[in-house]
């Protein structure tokens, strides 16, 4: 059986620096932690650890683990799973994992030592499969939300192609051809779905900005405004559409009459300043999310099939396109 002592052997530090790493201790050098969370993985003591403490006694903790913790629809979604999840007697742990696979990893494993019975994640990527498949073998419930990265967990989605498909219908129902589309990635059901609805409009592909998580979003769309001028903007959130609307006003543009905007996400300060948003069912989301993972704790033993839930967006029409078809008949 793997020790703290073999961990600390292979990392070459105290056993007490290891427990200490497993804690995160803020006087523990992030070069010494990479080097326990290292060797930890690699003799798989954070999994045995969880493991025998779970054949004791349940921690009736969950952990969450936001992607963007800016990001409203996150901490929404959380509030919901905290009030279903507490009335079965569990709690919630959130962390988060800032878009990056490396602190994913990092998370993952400070929550498998702090014994969590399930954990609830927005997927980074697929890098970390390897440990989230030893970590799901000690019975430990997962459920991805919003990117359904692993075919192996269940999930609990929204269809973005849907979403992003109605969004860009609705922009050319209103006469626009000009438009740009931002993305995280760049590759997604909502790119697809934004292909789509140009293709059957008998228009190009439009622009399409990725939008990679980074903090110096507002120069970036900036230049893209610039540069391809156009008249209508689909957003790929919240975040994204508060740093349209700062270019907007550097720019001395006004919305629609300049540009127009639909934005993935709605929430009160979207609804207040009248813009049109692809909504999803956060309720819903939150209750499914909640309803999975808590039917998979009363299981013993996980062998049935992923659960997959995945959700209908709608969109809210409100004041933030202009009607370009209404303007040439005036003309």
């Amino acid at each position: 059986m793997v020790t703290s002592r073999d961990v600390a052997k292979l990392a070459n530090v105290s056993v007490s620096t290891v427990s200490r790493a497993f804690r995160d201790d803020v006087y523990i050098s992030e070069e010494k932690k990479k080097r326990v969370f290292e060797a930890s993985e690699q003799l798989g003591y954070t999994l045995n650890f969880a493991a025998r403490s779970l054949k004791s006694s349940k921690s009736k903790t969950i952990g969450l683990m936001i992607s963007d913790i800016d990001n409203a629809f996150y901490t929404y979604i959380a509030r919901i799973v905290e009030r279903e999840i507490k009335s079965s007697g569990y709690r919630l742990l959130i962390t988060y994992s800032n878009e990056d696979p490396a602190q994913e990893l990092e998370t993952l494993q400070l929550l498998a030592s702090s014994r969590v019975d399930g954990i609830i994640f927005t997927p980074t990527s697929t890098k970390n499969r390897k440990f989230i498949s030893q970590f799901q073998k000690q019975n430990t419930a997962f459920v991805q939300t919003y990117r359904h990265h692993y075919d192996n967990l269940d999930s609990v989605t929204v269809d973005d192609y849907k979403g992003a498909y109605i969004a860009t219908k609705y922009f050319v129902s209103h006469g626009h051809t000009n438009i740009m589309m931002t993305e995280q990635f760049p590759q997604s059901f909502k790119i697809d779905g934004y292909k789509q609805a140009l293709h059957e409009a008998e228009l190009p592909n439009g622009h399409i900005l990725c939008l990679p998580f980074q903090p110096d979003l507002k120069s970036v769309i900036h230049q893209a405004i610039v540069d391809h001028k156009p008249t209508a903007i689909l957003s790929a959130n919240n975040i994204v559409t508060l740093n349209i609307l700062k270019v907007c006003k550097g720019l001395k543009l006004t919305i629609p009459d300049d540009l127009s905007i639909i934005t993935f996400d709605d929430n009160d300060w979207v609804s207040l300043l009248g813009i049109t948003a692809i909504a999803q069912p956060m309720e819903e989301i939150g209750q499914s999310i909640a309803r999975i993972l808590l039917s998979r704790l009363r299981e013993e033993e996980v062998t049935s099939p992923p659960m997959n839930s995945r959700l209908e967006p709608i969109l809210i029409a409100r004041n933030s396109i202009r009607n370009l078809f209404a303007q040439r008949n005036y003309n």
